[in-house]
């Protein structure tokens, strides 16, 4: 098998073989033809009235006429206006492909199965250049049934070579999900765990929540081998959290336990999100006792050093209390004076005993 680096290069050669699919022109002739469709013309003639950022997008506060695009159901439930709303993202004019990939996004259905409207919207996704649409348009290609449409090499190549990371991160965020029956999507997401990329690592590990549903035990394991990410502080923090709360993972506690306590004694725990993890080892009843009184025992030694983070030590004090009342209150009260006010605030509240 190919390693995905190889895989990718074959497909950013083969990318630039082909020119970008066209876009229909000019703008402002291409909205004033949908400025005239009952359907959607109302909506455009008042959200396109409103600033597009590149990067940000349209401002939900600024543009109140976007909320009513959004919210709009009469026409669009069950993909119905699928096919006008493809067609509009095939436009030049950013705000209209802005407006419909939003709405694809939660109303579109045809497209996802409809191999004709998924190439469309593929061809779309390849060519947009603008971070905001692209955020959206990747969600929508997530979406594509990928089995039923025969598209997951042209998935598979925009999560690998699209130029925006907002389109690869979007794919990366749901295409496992959408398409659970697919050992390959699963995969993919799985792969790019180890891009360079700081923000895909991350991103890998909040799609494996719902995208390894159907892959428990590698999907844990996935988990592990990032606890100790040296390019991701966050995909870290986050693969601890996800380990002890996702309830299915129970056998990796012992592994976890041991770098939450190697990071604790380094003073390494740089993100709440570890202590977090303490606290939900010691919610699950499927936790053994030796289990619940290590995570005690870290939280106890993150919320009580000065040098840890205070957002880091606020966590390990809640956690500490999560895994027994009575000790993590007396930790509270030896706190209740710390120089750090956040943390003084919390130990002061957990230390007061219920009414």
């Amino acid at each position: 098998m190919r390693s995905l680096t190889t895989v990718a290069a074959v497909f950013v050669i083969g990318c630039t073989k082909d020119p970008l699919p066209s876009r229909s022109e000019p703008k402002v002739a291409a909205a004033l033809a949908f400025a005239k469709d009952p359907l959607v013309g109302p909506h455009i003639q008042n959200v396109t009235a409103c600033v597009h950022h590149e990067k940000a997008g349209f401002d939900a506060v600024a543009c109140k006429a976007l909320g009513a695009w959004l919210e709009a159901t009469d026409g669009f439930e069950d993909g119905k206006a699928d096919e006008k709303l493809v067609k509009m993202l095939e436009q030049n004019e950013p705000k209209l492909r802005a407006m419909a990939a939003r709405k694809l996004l939660t109303f579109g259905r045809r497209y996802r199965t409809d191999k004709a409207l998924a190439a469309r919207v593929l061809d779309a996704s390849r060519a947009e250049r603008v971070p905001a649409i692209a955020t959206d348009l990747g969600g929508v290609v997530a979406r594509i049934r990928a089995s039923e449409t025969q598209s997951f090499d042209r998935v598979r190549e925009l999560a690998l070579n699209h130029p925006l990371g907002e389109m690869r991160r979007a794919i990366v965020s749901g295409v496992a999900f959408f398409n659970l029956d697919m050992a390959a999507a699963f995969e993919l997401v799985r792969d790019l765990g180890e891009s360079s990329e700081e923000e895909m690592r991350e991103t890998v590990v909040k799609a494996l929540w719902e995208g390894g549903m159907a892959r428990p035990e590698e999907t844990c394991n996935r988990w592990r081998a990032h606890l100790d990410d040296r390019l991701s502080d966050a995909a870290a923090a986050l693969s601890a959290k996800q380990l002890a709360l996702w309830g299915r993972c129970q056998t990796h506690y012992d592994a976890l336990l041991n770098s939450l306590e190697a990071r604790a004694q380094k003073n390494n725990a740089v993100d709440d999100r570890f202590a977090q993890a303490l606290g939900h080892i010691c919610a699950d009843q499927r936790a053994i006792t030796h289990q619940r009184t290590r995570a005690l025992s870290a939280a106890g030694e993150l919320a009580t050093r000065a040098t840890v983070l205070p957002g880091v030590r606020v966590a390990a004090l809640r956690s500490a209390s999560t895994c027994s009342v009575g000790e993590g209150r007396a930790l509270a009260v030896k706190l209740v004076d710390d120089e750090n006010g956040q943390v003084r605030e919390v130990a002061r509240q957990l230390a007061t005993p219920p009414r």
